[in-house]
């Protein structure tokens, strides 16, 4: 147990509440930091078992906050549309990693809405049909349109099932 490095820590916390953007840690990642703040610590009699199960707390406690300060910090900026890129720990990393990913498949595409879906007639009822993207149509009667996954819709209309199947096309913007 380290006092010095517990001290660290809650100044990084403060450092971290007060500043607008993500502050410098000296860690690449919240294990490297974690490892070096348990490393000392030991258990052994009553006393020492009771030490350090303090010692652990205020270290979780003072994780929690940081974590809590830094993802919000992340998450507002990403809102805003900038994701940070400087100043993240490993971990950070991975989510704004993933929350770009998330952001890139929720742009709209252009063109390729035409070659992805179609509209379909069916010709017969059914119970349910389980499209190749795993949404379910149910029930659908004679006569019912339904926009399906363009390889759903041409294997539906080869079996049968549907009268047509229609591309949609999309007027291109300039």
């Amino acid at each position: 147990m380290n006092q010095q490095e517990l001290d660290r820590l809650r100044d990084l916390v403060k450092m971290e509440q007060e500043s607008r953007d993500l502050v410098k840690l000296p860690y690449r990642s919240y294990r490297e930091l974690v490892n070096g703040l348990i490393s000392g610590v030991k258990f052994g009699g009553a006393l020492e078992n009771t030490v350090a199960s303090t010692y652990l707390g205020m270290v979780r406690d003072l994780l929690v906050s940081l974590l809590r300060v830094r993802i919000l910090k992340i998450l507002d900026q990403a809102s805003a549309g900038n994701l940070p890129r400087r100043n993240l720990l490993l971990e950070e990393a991975k989510l704004t990693s993933a929350l770009e990913d998330l952001e890139n498949l929720l742009k709209p595409r252009r063109g390729k809405a035409p070659s992805r879906v179609m509209v379909t007639v069916f010709t017969a009822n059914y119970f349910s049909i389980k499209t190749s993207r795993g949404n379910m149509i149910n029930d659908p009667m004679v006569g019912d349109l339904a926009v399906l996954p363009r390889e759903d819709a041409v294997e539906l209309a080869s079996n049968f099932k549907v009268a047509r199947a229609y591309r949609i096309k999309t007027r291109r913007r300039p």
